[in-house]
């Protein structure tokens, strides 16, 4: 099983901030300082703010939405992480490499990614002494 991120678009953000400020799109403009036509053309049209506008609108959602409930409504559409590892033998190898390789970062190794993939299988590294690989 494959999982996606979960972005908020713009859209999201805005359809948020008119529900949790109790207000209408009037007032979203308002805030926003854009004409109402334009908060229309980006939810119902499927026009895209502006990267700076983009930003006054994340930050206007942080100021003004709850994201528990959008966080736990994303908890209720995953799947148990644990079930996913039993079943799933190329993900967990996959986290046994990814947690290896930040630890051994974490304290010091210079080793890539692909360097530390081969040391698990019980690859020669080129380039490293058997004492340099801290696996």
């Amino acid at each position: 099983m494959v999982l996606r991120p979960y972005v908020l678009t713009d859209k999201h953000k805005l359809e948020g901030i008119i529900e949790a400020a109790g207000s209408g799109r009037s007032e979203l403009a308002r805030l926003l300082e854009v004409s109402y036509k334009t908060v229309y053309r980006w939810l119902d049209q499927g026009v895209k703010p502006h990267a700076a506008q983009s930003r006054i609108i994340g930050a206007l959602f942080k100021e003004h939405v709850d994201l528990s409930g959008i966080v736990q409504k994303i908890k209720k559409g995953l799947p148990d992480p644990i079930k996913m590892l039993k079943k799933d033998k190329v993900l967990r190898e996959k986290l046994f490499l990814l947690l290896t390789y930040h630890s051994n970062a974490i304290e010091g190794s210079r080793m890539t990614l692909k360097e530390t993939e081969q040391a698990i299988a019980g690859k020669k590294v080129k380039g490293k002494e058997l004492s340099q690989i801290p696996i």
